[in-house]
């Protein structure tokens, strides 16, 4: 296309806008028959087509470019190129020469023959003539009306723009892809951390003898017109010895002086070992019956980080065959799957301690719709099965409390226990001893599961005290808790000579969803020696649109000698409405918060109290609060103005309240100071962060190691938003460029991960995006990304020119197979046949034309691929002149002659195997001559870039009947010999030879997890052995297979990278209908037989199901469970552990007249 006729193209088009004599072209397309040979010659060589690069966007789903044609205001776009951006199903049949596929939903097919020129939807069939259809060299355009007419896709081209607009009432596989990428995402942030495996731990914990600290502090005054008090706290902690210490200091300031105070000074130890976690020294509380303060030592195994993870519990049951089964966790999507051939289901769900709701959802294919709902309560005081902890303390209480009637200095101890016994029952012992008690007090607990949702608790203190307790919520959040203890007055540990006493409380939802109605209720009584008190507690609350309502009553009941007393008989309303914060409000009422409180006494038949309040935000970090209030019983009017500012950098308040003449001020600050000694800065922070950890995150450029900030050192290239964690943290971006984290747990493992597309500069690619790490305690953890620039690879895909006048290939999908992580990007040849993609991670890549297209033109690459390897540099990497020619493969002679060691030049090749040639050695040798390794070097570079991902390799022996004494080999392919036969030793150097071939395609950088050897039957070649007098052949068995599937533990869910893979798998079977498969599926040694030949059965129908859905005939698919995987399924030189053993192999089966 010349420039000349692109710009007189465009003018004219211009033109005919302007005056409005541009208008769409409709064609009958019935009108005319379709010839390929005399349109596609004169489509081509008409000078007036002019290719066109369109931009084509779609509802923030697809974003690309893609070529057209343009000719007489008729758009032609590219039938697979679009097909393929929108994820709509196309294959290849290489036997009827068409493209086919369904259409949106599976039962509606498509197809095309390009050689009448038939396009047909469904029932519909429309016959296409030159005006509709284009063919170029490895693609087919068609015009956007018949996009329009046959598909319902509506496509308009802006010239101006040059852009590609879409409008279609139909939902795109893309755009449902998009979608479910979209929830898996949501599903990925709103599944907790811990339920996941960790990502690879990068920075692990670095003891340091003295590392960062933070200190906390809040300050405060109190004024009034009687007193006027002063008073702070401040906390501290830091990294000291490989452990941490931390304490408090507070001081109180009034008019009788100044007082101050130390406590809480305690130094840890935590140690990497189950057997015992920490140890702690210094002034720390008692974990027995009761919680003390006492100076002396603490001992444990228990975590320091708290128990999240109970265990996995398993979901399964029956949804029907072609069922979708989603599975929600208090109402977000946690997993989800499609109901097996027997129309089951089963997840394993990973349990945390608390109470969880458990949605199970089913969708049928004909559009019905069934739930299932549970409740899962998991108590805290719960352990995991077969897990032991124990707990010991010792030491002298550190100050003396009237309540625990305790004095200051007297020694105690105790030692407690607990086993999980299974996961519905722990039990805990341990034993107490205090000085003023002159015998030990001895204890027991146990907590039980029962039925998912019942939690029940006892205690047995023998001359103390005995305790029951049981809790219950439904799915409807319907709930029940009591608790009953009976004491003994004079234990030490029931100072308020409490007999018995019994609380309960329910709560009842009467109205669920966008108006919930619920009631709660509250009782209990404590028994004394010569009274009763009774306790009531009791109330509706409401919520209508964006008001919230809330009712009670509270009552208390004295039953002594006098009879029953009834006091504090009190009723109570509350109402609060939130205004939006939108248009159509006026301004000062947006996002004010109104609130009306009124309490009534009964037993005095009056009104108690009224108020009103009214909350406003303040800018970005302040709040108002103001209150007016009439108090009945203190005969006054009350007024309060509270005023909070929460910066980043400290939090204060200031509050006024008046009333009865009296008037009180208020002014508090609080927040937190802390060293970053990885950067050398202080860090002001708003929270309280002594005893937590933080975390320090720095890109950095490799040439120089430069904080990643931009040149004026305030615009940062790693945004807070570009740090995913999978829980709530407070990320902030400083200004010298650092993510600094704060408020997570020390010595705890944290996943994250860095979002790429929210850096600044998209030439810059960190080194890892996914990560974890192990906080240290009071300091913040430095944690350096590396930043890698970006490379750059093109070349040229061109035809041979004995195959036609054209040298180019326009359209072509080049695949760039990254090696490292084995993903794939698809590349588009543009009309030179050149191509090039920006931004490629440095790493090492193969990149070869689609296997799919060049077997529609029945053509081959030389070279069949690439290998490449992009260097981190600070200019970035570039990979250039990776040319390709595509050419008819060349055709191959029968070995006819044999070939004597080093007889080059009589040689002659076998018959290919799909590629691969057959390596001859000489009997007694290990090493085959030039001419056989130039068919290794053949083999491998075909091994690379072949479908076939699992290769056997099978040694035959020219002559079996040699009468030498030897050694015997067991044969079963080989009819006229017998099974058993006595042959000479020399000829075991077959397994050898098997073995350096197979070592020369692991050294040319063939997988070695998928390369079998045939090592228990070396197989004879039949009939006449006179062509191959004392020589062996090393081939491959026409038993090969295609892609494997490896999938993760205990599931047979297919992920979506392993589905692309099938799809290659599919497009290969499509074009060989001769060939049937057979799906053996495998899984690891974890688990039972039964239940591994179970879960091995649904992976092969998972399989199985993805092929036909795809278009292959089910009567292709033969499908085993075969169980465990053995070790003779690899080479013995596998190193990746029992994850190969995951999988599914699609293997090959082909007729073959020699019967191997």
């Amino acid at each position: 296309m010349s420039p000349l006729n692109s710009i007189s193209g465009f003018l004219i088009t211009l033109l005919l806008i302007l005056t409005g004599l541009a208008s769409p072209v409709c064609f009958d397309l019935q009108a005319k028959s379709y010839h390929q040979e005399s349109s596609s010659a004169s489509l081509d060589s008409d000078p007036e087509f002019d290719e066109i690069f369109l931009e084509f966007r779609y509802r923030n789903i697809i974003n690309t470019y893609l070529t057209g044609w343009y000719y007489e205001d008729v758009y032609f776009l590219p039938l697979t190129g679009l097909f393929s951006i929108m994820q709509i199903d196309y294959n290849w049949d290489a036997e009827n020469n068409t493209l086919t596929g369904f259409y949106i939903d599976q039962d509606e097919h498509w197809s095309y023959a390009p050689e009448s020129g038939l396009l047909s939807l469904g029932s519909n069939e429309f016959r296409l003539g030159p005006k509709n259809v284009l063919h170029k060299e490895a693609e087919i355009f068609m015009s956007a009306d018949v996009f329009g007419e046959v598909f319902g896709l509506h496509f308009t081209v802006n010239f101006q723009r040059m852009l590609l607009n879409l409008s279609t009432n139909h939902t795109l596989p893309a755009e449902s892809l998009s979608l479910r990428r979209r929830n898996r995402e949501k599903l990925g942030t709103a599944t907790p951390e811990w339920t996941r495996p960790h990502y690879d731990l990068r920075f692990d914990r670095q003891r340091a003898m003295l590392g960062g600290f933070f200190a906390d502090y809040n300050l405060a005054w109190n004024h009034s017109a009687f007193s006027d008090n002063r008073s702070g706290r401040f906390g501290y902690g830091a990294e000291l010895l490989g452990g941490d210490i931390q304490g408090h200091f507070s001081f109180s300031r009034h008019q009788n002086g100044t007082r101050y105070d130390s406590r809480d000074i305690r130094w840890r130890y935590v140690f990497d070992h189950k057997q015992l976690s920490y140890i702690s020294a210094g002034e720390v509380w008692s974990r027995g019956l009761s919680s003390r303060s006492f100076y002396g030592l603490q001992l444990s195994n228990e975590p320091v980080e708290p128990r999240r993870l109970f265990g996995d519990w398993q979901i399964k049951g029956y949804a029907g065959q072609g069922y979708d089964v989603e599975l929600y966790v208090n109402g977000r999507l946690i997993s989800y799957m499609n109901a097996d051939e027997a129309g089951q289901y089963r997840f394993d769900l990973p349990v945390t301690y608390g109470s969880a709701l458990v949605n199970v959802r089913k969708y049928g294919p004909a559009g019905s719709y069934s739930e299932e709902s549970r409740r899962v309560n998991i108590s805290s005081a719960l352990l995991r099965p077969g897990e032991f902890t124990w707990h010991a303390d010792a030491g002298w209480t550190s100050r003396a409390t009237g309540f625990s009637g305790f004095e200051k200095g007297e020694f105690m101890t105790q030692v407690s226990t607990g086993f999980g016994i299974n996961d519905r029952l722990t039990v805990r012992t341990g034993v107490e001893y205090f000085e003023r008690n002159p015998l030990p007090v001895v204890y027991a607990t146990a907590s039980a599961r029962v039925l998912d949702q019942y939690i029940l608790g006892s205690e047995v203190v023998p001359g103390h005290y005995y305790r029951a307790s049981g809790y219950v919520q439904y799915p409807g959040l319907t709930s029940f808790q009591f608790t009953a203890a009976s004491w003994n007055e004079n234990s030490l540990y029931n100072l308020a000579g409490i007999r018995n006493e019994v609380q309960a409380s329910f709560f009842l939802p009467l109205i669920q969803g966008r108006t919930p109605l619920s009631y709660r209720l509250g009782v209990s009584r404590n028994t004394y020696r010569n009274l009763n008190i009774w306790h009531f507690d009791t109330g509706l609350n409401a919520r209508y649109h964006r008001f919230n309502l809330q009712a009670g009553y509270r009552e208390m009941i004295f039953n002594g000698a006098a009879g029953p007393i009834r006091q504090n008989r009190t009723a109570s309303a509350g109402l609060l409405y939130l205004f939006e914060n939108r248009s159509g409000i006026p301004v000062f009422l947006r996002s004010i918060m109104l609130r009306t409180d009124l309490r009534y006494a009964i037993q005095q038949q009056r009104m108690e109290s009224i108020s009103i309040g009214i909350d406003r935000q303040i800018g970005r970090y302040g709040r108002v609060s103001t209150s007016m209030e009439r108090n009945y019983a203190r005969r006054g009017n009350f007024f309060a103005l509270s005023i909070t500012f929460d910066f980043p950098q400290a939090r204060t308040t200031g509050s006024v309240r008046s009333g009865r003449n009296e008037t009180h001020f208020y002014q508090q600050i609080q927040g937190s100071v802390g060293y970053d000694k990885g950067f050398n800065r202080l860090v002001f922070d708003n929270r309280q962060n002594v005893g937590q950890a933080g975390a320090a995150i720095r890109m950095i450029v490799d040439d120089g190691n430069e904080p990643g900030t931009a040149k004026n050192g305030k615009s940062s290239l790693i945004p807070a938003n570009a740090i995913r964690f999978h829980q709530t943290t407070n990320s902030r971006t400083h200004d010298d460029g650092i993510n600094r984290v704060t408020h997570l747990m020390p010595y705890t493992r944290y996943s994250i991960e860095i979002l790429t597309d929210r850096i600044k500069n998209p030439h810059l690619i960190p080194e890892f995006t996914e990560f974890s790490f192990v906080t240290d305690p009071n300091g913040f953890k430095k944690i350096d990304i590396p930043l890698l620039m970006s490379g750059e690879v093109d070349g040229s895909v061109r035809l041979d020119e004995s195959i036609s006048g054209a040298t180019t290939v326009n359209g072509l999908r080049v695949v760039l197979h990254n090696l490292e992580h084995s993903t794939r990007d698809y590349l588009t040849t543009f009309s030179d046949g050149s191509f090039y993609k920006l931004g490629v991670r440095p790493g090492s890549y193969r990149i070869y034309p689609d296997s799919v297209q060049t077997a529609i033109l029945g053509l081959i690459s030389d070279p069949p691929y690439y290998e490449i390897t992009l260097m981190a540099r600070a200019d970035g990497d570039y990979a250039e002149g990776l040319d390709f020619q595509l050419m008819y493969p060349a055709a191959t002679d029968d070995l006819s002659e044999e070939s004597e060691p080093g007889d080059d030049e009589t040689a002659a090749a076998e018959p290919v195997e799909y590629g691969l040639m057959p390596v001859k050695f000489w009997l007694a040798t290990l090493s085959p001559d030039s001419l056989n390794m130039k068919y290794l070097e053949n083999n491998s570079q075909y091994l690379k870039v072949m479908p076939a991902a699992v290769i056997e390799l099978t040694g035959r022996l020219s002559d079996p009947l040699l009468a030498t004494p030897g050694e015997k080999l067991r044969f079963n392919t080989a009819p006229d010999l017998d099974q058993e036969q006595t042959v000479s030793a020399d000829s075991l150097h077959i397994r050898e030879q098997m073995l350096t071939v197979a070592q020369f395609y692991t050294n040319a950088g063939f997988d070695p997890r998928y390369l079998r050897l045939n090592m228990s039957t070396s197989y004879f070649i039949p009939g006449n052995h006179s062509e191959y007098p004392y020589t062996s052949v090393v081939t491959t068995t026409k038993l090969t297979s295609l892609h494997p599937v490896i999938f993760a533990l205990d599931s047979h869910e297919i992920e979506p990278e392993y589905e692309q893979l099938l799809d290659e798998n599919t497009a290969y079977l499509l074009m060989n209908s001769d060939v049937s498969i057979r799906i053996e599926a495998y899984s690891d040694d974890v688990g039972s037989l039964d239940y591994n030949q179970w879960l091995t059965a649904r992976r092969a129908a998972a399989v199985r199901n993805h092929y036909i859905t795809r278009g292959i005939d089910a009567g292709r698919i033969i499908i085993k469970s075969l169980g465990i995987a053995g070790s003779p399924c690899v080479l013995p030189y596998e190193s990746q552990g029992c994850s190969v053993n995951r999988r599914a192999d699609t293997l090959l089966v082909i007729d073959d007249e020699d019967g191997v």
